[in-house]
């Protein structure tokens, strides 16, 4: 009797050990796929992000050749007198952009009877071509209606190669004197980007039509329909492309089959994201294998995999004591999983702020490039023009004064703009020196609003001064003092309207500092700008059609001093109300 009790007590715990490790393995294989959804899904947005970063690089890069191109239309019409317009003068910068930019296939100017008359370089130059007598003069008449940059779709050159036609419309006054062309050889160039960059993947650019414009595998696809070579070999791709050409970004999976017979096949996983050139809107995606996400959670299996026999073997030994053995290996497996998981979202989180990073310092070279292409050319183009004004002998005296002004202040223009970017790049090294010397408060106040005066009298704007300290003199660099104030002045001159009003008021804070505000009427800052407004090269506008120019270095300049002499520095503004600039200075 005693026998078959026991008997039965062994096949009870037998079954109970068997339930249980069928438990268990059900419970792997639901978390196995919970697991690895989770990875896939961080590893999808990762690729996302990866393909986003991409096209807005690419998207950058061939912007930079279409602004350039416009510089250069601008700067050649701005002066300009419609009968005294010469198309030849674009010769010398035809030849200095395609040698500055290997991106070019050539450069030509079209005249207003749609004849190519000019170009660089010469041997890929038809001149004489007129589009007129070929039935290619529909871009040429839509830039010429429009007034506005127009880019064609990739087209197969006569010379053999995909090439994308950039069209900038040349009018002086108003009237129509033809068309600067930039030919891209976009493949080439599109690859030029990708090698510097050293991206991991399969890369390919559809336009909106589905058209292959660059493959980093088949280079003898492009110009094919994407969608019309698909075969039902690439279970999948089909839905990918037509999203693409919806103008989404996303990603997607496919699976290429490589042998029907044997069934062997491998799965592709694309992400992919609008690139915007233009007047054009194209797809790029990256395509990876599917075995990236396997591997990541190829680790957790082995453990999983190991635990379960394991525990099998210590439930069928042990039998009572499995329950403690199978907690302890849980709460190990989670841990192992919640580990890797959060590995996964920093290393997500990280490629997501580096990517923000490089969009910001992106948009900041942008911004830069514009800022100090619109400040330099500026002055230049006015010294160039009134240098050719003087070259002519026959210009009455009167005038060759007025030129040699406009010289002087002109070259005053830019030696600021230098000293200001050698200042900044002293105090970013700790370079600057600072040398204390007694200073009149008065002194330095007249001697600040002096400098400024005639800006202030253009815009018939007063300035009242109000020193309200015992403190007659302070002990502090005066050269760099006034050039605060004269930062702070012009500063606020350039935002204050016609017959504003600014005030300059100083006063003690205690013993052994002072405090002065420099308030004024005009615009005043947006909030979410106040911030940011003392960092390097930042303008509220900061495109290079704002109507108050300047590098915006100035309130940085201001910082670094006040900051350099012990002092602190600060804003309060409020929209069409003004702004009040605060900084405090040691007296000693």
């Amino acid at each position: 009797m005693d026998s078959k009790k026991t008997s039965w007590n062994y096949l009870i715990i037998a079954v109970l050990a068997m339930l249980l490790i069928a438990s268990i393995i059900s419970y792997g294989i639901d978390t196995n796929r919970e697991v690895k959804e989770v990875v896939e899904d961080q590893y999808r947005e990762r690729q996302l992000l990866l393909s986003k970063h991409i096209s807005l690089g690419l998207e950058k890069y061939l912007s930079e050749k279409i602004f350039l191109l416009e510089i250069v239309v601008n700067h050649k019409v701005k002066d300009s007198h419609p009968s005294s317009f010469d198309y030849n003068s674009f010769s010398s910068d035809f030849e200095t952009i395609y040698e500055y930019s290997d991106d070019y296939y050539a450069l030509q100017f079209v005249d207003v009877n749609g004849t190519i008359v000019i170009g660089y370089p010469e041997k890929n130059t038809p001149i004489g071509y007129n589009l007129y007598d070929f039935n290619q003069s529909w871009a040429f008449e839509h830039v010429k209606e429009s007034k506005d940059t127009y880019i064609t779709g990739p087209r197969e050159l006569q010379e053999g190669g995909m090439g994308t036609f950039v069209w900038v419309p040349v009018y002086v006054d108003d009237q129509f004197k033809g068309t600067i062309v930039g030919i891209i050889k976009i493949y080439d160039t599109t690859e030029k980007f990708l090698n510097d960059h050293d991206i991991a993947g399969d890369i390919y650019l559809i336009d909106s039509n589905g058209n292959i414009i660059y493959d980093s595998i088949y280079r003898d696809r492009v110009g094919l329909n994407y969608i019309e070579i698909v075969d039902d070999d690439n279970f999948g791709l089909r839905d990918i492309l037509e999203d693409q050409l919806k103008g989404l970004d996303g990603t997607g999976i496919y699976i290429s089959y490589l042998d029907h017979e044997t069934n062997k096949y491998e799965s592709k996983i694309v992400s992919y994201s609008t690139v915007n050139w233009g007047n054009h809107k194209w797809s790029l995606a990256v395509k990876n294998s599917y075995d990236d996400v396997d591997s990541l959670v190829g680790s957790v299996y082995e453990k999983q995999a190991d635990f379960v026999v394991f525990t099998g073997s210590i439930i069928l030994l042990i039998g009572l004591i499995v329950v403690l053995i199978l907690s302890r290996w849980n709460h190990e497996l989670e841990a192992e999983i919640t580990k890797k998981t959060t590995a996964l979202q920093k290393s997500n989180q990280e490629l997501k702020d580096a990517n923000e990073r490089l969009t910001n310092l992106d948009k900041a070279k942008t911004d830069f490039i514009s800022i100090v292409s619109h400040e330099l050319r500026t002055p230049l183009a006015a010294i160039r023009t009134s240098s050719e004004l003087l070259k002519d002998n026959a210009c009455p005296s009167h005038i060759q004064n007025e030129m040699l002004e406009l010289i002087i202040r002109n070259v005053d223009r830019q030696t600021r703009m230098v000293t200001d970017l050698l200042d900044v790049s002293r105090l970013d090294s700790d370079g600057m020196r600072f040398k204390k010397e007694k200073i009149s408060i008065n002194e330095l106040i007249d001697l600040s609003v002096s400098e400024v005066s005639l800006l202030a009298k253009d815009k018939d704007i007063s300035i009242d001064i109000n020193i309200d300290t015992n403190k007659k003199e302070i002990a502090s660099d005066k050269d760099r003092l006034t050039q605060v104030f004269v930062n702070l002045l012009t500063n606020a001159i350039k935002f204050t309207p016609v017959k504003g009003h600014i005030d300059i008021q100083v006063m003690s804070v205690n013993d052994t500092c002072i405090k002065v505000n420099i308030i004024d009427n005009g615009i005043g800052i947006p909030k979410d700008k106040i911030d940011t407004i003392f960092e390097k090269f930042y303008q509220v506008d900061h495109t290079s059609t704002r109507k108050v120019g300047g590098t915006g270095l100035g309130l940085s300049i201001a910082r670094g001093i006040i900051e350099g002499l012990g002092g602190e520095i600060w804003v309060e503004s409020e929209e069409k109300k003004g702004s009040k600039f605060t900084f405090t200075i040691p007296t000693s």
